[in-house]
Parts: structure tokens; sequence; C-alpha cells
């Protein structure tokens, strides 16, 4: 389940009473732009980022060329990638730490926490491209460009998986799970943003380590090139993600009635506009 739909109930005097600390990241203008600059910056950068984690898989050789690794070198660099994907892994669990938040408040605005977290994860990100040690030599299965029939169907599962995503985030308040919700909500003194949603919505998100989590796993699979290092973040990275995931019954019934209804809204918007 990738998506869920915002639902805002509360008001805004009881989102002031129910975030404490959560208040305007500064009244000057001049920094005001800065902040708003800042923040315009980071999410360029978190689109480039995606951009590059979209073209890694799609790509029909190995994205990181080399001249060839021995055996034993192979298993080296294997070593070398999983510690990077642990490091990630830690900043990004490390990040959304309560202790962690807690020393981070008293550095910064509480605002600025999530579009901070999301920073930072697209620059282990980077890291991670820039660090890696490619086992182009060793590959599980390769398939040929453009004639292959199985080269097709796993571009066109990666097609779905991509569409399926965009719709996801149709669903979902991405600038809020970027961030850049709460810096502007601070800068306007509107106070949290996560407070306006549905109690069963912010259990939901409680309960999630990642709100996109289907598709991004299929499409590290559906490869038409699986090297020895593109499996190991193909088993690596659904197991972290779906270790640090416990949805219950009523996460999904929850998800499935706001499914329903924004299905309702869609065919209700197309009757009228017919």
């Amino acid at each position: 389940m990738d998506g869920n739909v915002e639902e805002e109930t509360a008001t805004d005097a009881e989102v002031e009473h129910n975030t404490p600390g959560f208040g305007t990241i500064t009244d000057n203008i001049l920094l005001k732009s800065g902040v708003l600059l800042c923040g315009a910056l980071m999410y360029a950068f978190t689109l480039y980022t995606v951009l590059i984690t979209m073209i890694y898989p799609a790509s029909v050789k190995p994205f990181f060329e080399t001249d060839g690794t021995r055996q034993d070198g192979c298993w080296k660099h294997l070593v070398v990638d999983a510690a990077l994907l642990l490091f990630f892994f830690l900043q990004h669990t490390g990040m959304a730490n309560t202790s962690v938040k807690a020393l981070l408040s008293k550095i910064t605005s509480p605002a600025l926490q999530r579009l901070l977290y999301s920073f930072a994860s697209c620059l282990g990100v980077q890291v991670l491209y820039t660090f890696w040690r490619p086992t182009p030599s060793f590959t599980m299965w390769q398939t040929a460009s453009g004639s292959d029939l199985l080269h097709v169907v796993l571009a066109a599962i990666q097609v779905l998986c991509w569409v399926f995503i965009a719709c996801s985030l149709f669903f979902t308040d991405y600038l809020e799970l970027i961030g850049l919700k709460q810096m502007y909500y601070s800068l306007q003194d509107m106070g949290d943003p996560m407070q306006r949603k549905a109690e069963e919505q912010r259990t939901l998100l409680d309960h999630m380590r990642h709100p996109l989590f289907f598709g991004p796993a299929l499409i590290l699979w559906a490869v038409p090139v699986m090297t020895y290092d593109r499996l190991l973040v193909a088993v690596m990275a659904p197991l972290y993600l779906g270790w640090g995931s416990h949805l219950d019954q009523s996460d999904v019934e929850y998800v499935q009635e706001q499914f329903s209804k924004k299905r309702c809204e869609i065919f209700d918007i197309i009757k009228k506009k017919e």
C-alpha cells in the first residue's frame, strides 16, 4: 500500500494548541526569504536525486562501468557496498529517532527538521552513488536491448511502477513528506500541518517506515541487468523498509476507506464534466 489521502480535520486554534514548540521560524522578511530560497534549493536537490534514482535501475548496462573485476575483488566490492547501505540506513533511522529530534530542536526550528531529514537522506544517496563499487563482470541475469521480450516486459513493469508511485504521490501529501509544507506553515505562523490530519492518518504514518514501499521494491527487481551489487540493494532495501513497518488492521481499513472516498470524488468530477 503506497498511498493515503490527506485528511485535514483540526481547526487553526486546535493546531496551535496541540503543537508546542512549533513556532514561527523568523519574523524577519530577509531571513524568511533566505529560508524560502534554501527550501527551494533543497527541493531541487531532492528532485535531482530522485531522477538519478530513476535512471539507475532502468539502465540496460551497469550504471557504473569498470574494466572488470576478479572474483576476489567482487566480494571486496560487495563488502564496501553493504557498508555504504548500512551507513545510509543508520542515517535514515538515526535522524528519525526521538532523542536525535530533541537534540535538533535545540539547534534549529522543529519546522525545519523534516526538510533537513530529507536533505540529509538525499546526501546519503549521493554518497552511495559516489563511493559505490559496482560488479559489472558478475551478473545474475542480463537482457538484450530492444528485441528481447524479457527486456520489454521488465521495462513495462518499471514504467507501471513509476506511474503507480506518481499516483500514490497524488494521494499522499508529498510536500509534507519532504518537509516543505512544515517550513511554509511555520513561516505563515500556521502551526504544525501534521496536527491538521486525522488521528488515523497520523497513526498510519507512524506505523510505516516509508509511505512508498511496494513500487520501489518491485523496481529494484525488474531490472534489465541484475549485477551482484544491484542484487545486494534489491535484497537489503526492502528488508530495511519492511522491518521498520508494523501496519495493523485498522491501518489497512483506513487506507481502503480513503481510496474509496478519493475514487468517488474523481468519478463525481468526471460526471460533472460530462
